[in-house]
């Protein structure tokens, strides 16, 4: 595809099993994101996050040769039919995520292009999902695809133009200025979907879908959510919200590493017993450290002892997720037949263009 190949290898002095991402380079532009990739994944080390082993450059290509995870895509596992999704399985998989957003701020990266398979067609950029199962059993979950990730400098006014529009923060499609808080619009996008198994924001089409984005016009259905917690739905209720002011003092600047410390954060209880002190201002999205924080993500494993109900949302998903497929088959055949129709004429006027 446009952003390169991914195949499996194994590395004949150790019989490690590692994934190659070769990477052809087009020109000058080219190699350049390659090598602004390698150089935020350098700086990544962190058990959510994929990490790169090596990279090569021939005259031809760019390959990177990264960490190969084999459970496939966490969609894809949670719609399989012999998948029981409970809440708790949620909250197992945002917090993951949430840790693995928090190391990447806290060394000053943003992913920008967060979001789960099969939703939206592409804007400038799009890739598919980027969030995988380590392997086919368990929970665990990994960060991968920084292609599109970028270092940032509270100082700098960084601007991008790219993703999907179901996952795209009202600043992005304003091509406004950027920061941590726009990778925690998507977070709470991708937690809504896994609650309830919709999108928020999908409208009829894209410029639809946009203008949900821009307005925040979202709710919670009332018979999807009605056997999800009041917990879940205040912790996505501080993440999609149009106001991306930041509070936490991490916010403001670079973070320091040592806040990544657990033993300098306040407990849960302290931390929601002093929201003049650790909350946004009122109506401003969370940090991942607040997300930690949140008593959604807290005390799992008692939550897991009084509920095993089985969500909705995993027959919603796998609805939604059959049927954009069939919409991209779609648009894939008439983008042939096009194709066939330009080449038959020798030139787009015969579609008249």
């Amino acid at each position: 595809g446009k952003f390169g190949e991914v195949h499996t290898c194994i590395e004949k002095e150790t019989g490690l099993k590692l994934a190659a991402k070769v990477i052809r380079k087009q020109g000058a532009k080219d190699k350049e994101m390659v090598l602004l990739e390698i150089d935020v994944m350098n700086q990544l080390n962190h058990h959510n996050l994929i990490q790169l082993y090596d990279a090569i450059e021939t005259p031809r290509e760019i390959i990177l040769f990264m960490e190969f995870v084999e459970g496939g895509e966490l969609f894809e596992r949670i719609i399989d039919d012999d998948y029981h999704l409970t809440e708790v399985d949620c909250m197992v998989f945002v917090r993951q995520i949430c840790e693995g957003i928090r190391f990447m701020h806290h060394m000053c990266v943003l992913h920008l292009d967060l979001k789960v398979r099969g939703w939206g067609m592409a804007v400038t950029g799009s890739r598919p999902e980027n969030i995988l199962c380590v392997a086919a059993t368990g929970h665990m979950v990994k960060i991968i695809d920084f292609g599109l990730a970028r270092r940032y400098n509270p100082n700098e006014k960084l601007k991008v133009n790219f993703g999907t529009p179901e996952f795209l923060s009202p600043e992005v499609v304003n091509y406004e200025q950027v920061s941590y808080t726009t990778d925690m619009w998507s977070m709470g996008v991708i937690t809504y979907m896994l609650l309830s198994g919709l999108s928020p924001f999908l409208g009829d089409d894209d410029t639809e879908t946009l203008n949900n984005v821009l307005a925040a016009n979202w709710y919670f259905d009332e018979e999807t959510f009605e056997s999800i917690s009041n917990e879940a739905k205040d912790f996505v209720s501080n993440l999609i919200i149009k106001d991306k002011r930041a509070l936490h003092p991490c916010m403001d600047t670079c973070p320091k590493q040592d806040v990544l410390d657990p033993s300098v954060l306040p407990s849960p209880t302290s931390l929601w017993a002093h929201p003049s002190i650790w909350f946004f201002p009122a109506g401003a999205r969370m940090s991942a450290d607040q997300c930690l924080q949140h008593p959604w993500l807290n005390n799992l494993a008692e939550k897991a002892k009084r509920s095993n109900r089985r969500l909705k949302s995993q027959v919603l998903l796998k609805k939604y997720v059959m049927r954009r497929r069939w919409k991209k088959n779609f648009i894939g055949v008439c983008a042939a037949n096009r194709f066939r129709k330009i080449t038959s004429s020798g030139s787009l006027t015969a579609l008249g263009i």
